[in-house]
């Protein structure tokens, strides 16, 4: 789960159950077939790997060493608001650690307004956004110049 986080699909079950949700039939089929999963069994299998619903108390050993989510704000496939819920929810089952932990093993959120699925349409925003990614992962995995 470390690294930098782009637009992640975090609710699988919920996108592709509900009908008037962002997945047109070319991503139903990808995803699930058709039709999408009405079983139990199929339902609590998708739901196993879905990050939103996988969020537990974390401890300094399952901890991950960092996390960016880039968010775009007009994204029509993956709802915003899906991913501040579990980013909200990644903070609160860490909330209990020391600070020094919190520090060195960051979780960030960077938000875009204007910004849709395919990230920012226009050549400086999306070199500015590839720069503060660039610093994020520099600022975690250190410079290691010679």
């Amino acid at each position: 789960m470390s690294g930098p986080h782009r637009n992640p699909f975090i609710n699988p079950l919920g996108t592709v159950v509900d009908p008037m949700g962002p997945l047109d039939h070319h991503d139903l089929e990808e995803w699930t077939g058709k039709p999408p999963p009405v079983d139990p069994a199929t339902q609590a299998y998708v739901q196993s790997y879905s990050p939103q619903s996988n969020v537990r108390r974390m401890d300094r050993s399952s901890l991950p060493p960092a996390v960016l989510l880039v968010l775009g704000l007009e994204d029509k496939r993956v709802d915003p608001e899906e991913t501040l819920r579990w980013f909200l929810a990644l903070k609160r089952s860490r909330a209990h650690l020391p600070p020094d932990i919190l520090e060195a093993r960051r979780l960030l959120l960077l938000k875009q307004p204007g910004v849709g699925h395919e990230g920012p349409q226009d050549l400086c925003q999306r070199a500015q956004q590839d720069a503060e990614v660039i610093l994020f992962l520099e600022s975690v995995v250190g410079n290691k110049e010679s």
